[in-house]
């Protein structure tokens, strides 16, 4: 492997920009690019045109606020336009129930998640508001957003669109499956 030179670097600079926290770049009614840093409750600040200098006050800029605020970054770079507002690694995430239902007698089948049997029947509305034909639910079974995801991956050869699977005889059968285990 062969070291940069600094012309390399210079050739590659656009393409490894590095994004800052906070940092928008705008074009000047002549056309010319030029920097700010902008964060609500502070002052916009115009940031230098050199890369160097932009990132370095930006960086005291962002320091400065967080300290100020109390507030400590928790994503590493590249990830805050990203984050969620809730999110929760998998094994924090809460436990719910999976539950089959199905659109008439023999159409689609879906296989959805909901947080808790309180929320369930106000997700079954929802789903009965947009659909012509009467939804009737097949089974639940506990269960955890990662399970459904398995469950969709195990049945993609009969998706249908989303969360919406023919009722194929392994569909059937999973939901079966899924009745017999809610069951004991």
């Amino acid at each position: 492997m062969t070291a940069l030179t600094a012309t390399d670097v210079a050739r590659l600079a656009p393409a490894l920009e590095i994004a800052l926290r906070y940092v928008t770049k705008r074009k000047n009614a002549n056309g010319s690019a030029r920097w700010y840093w902008q964060r609500k409750g502070h002052k916009t600040v115009r940031l230098p045109e050199s890369r160097a200098d932009r990132e370095r006050i930006a960086g005291e800029l962002n320091a400065t606020a967080d300290a100020a605020e109390g507030f400590t970054p928790q994503l590493p770079k590249g990830k805050e336009k990203r984050r969620r507002r809730h999110w929760r690694p998998p094994i924090m995430r809460p436990a719910g129930f999976i539950y089959a239902v199905q659109m008439g007698e023999g159409g689609p089948i879906k296989i959805g998640f909901s947080e808790s049997a309180e929320t369930l029947p106000k997700r079954l509305r929802s789903l009965q508001t947009g659909c012509p034909h009467p939804i009737r639910v097949l089974a639940t079974m506990p269960g955890r957003v990662p399970d459904e995801r398995d469950a969709h991956q195990a049945l993609a050869a009969h998706r249908l669109k989303g969360e919406w699977f023919s009722p194929a005889p392994e569909v059937l059968a999973f939901v079966t499956d899924m009745a017999r285990r809610s069951h004991g």
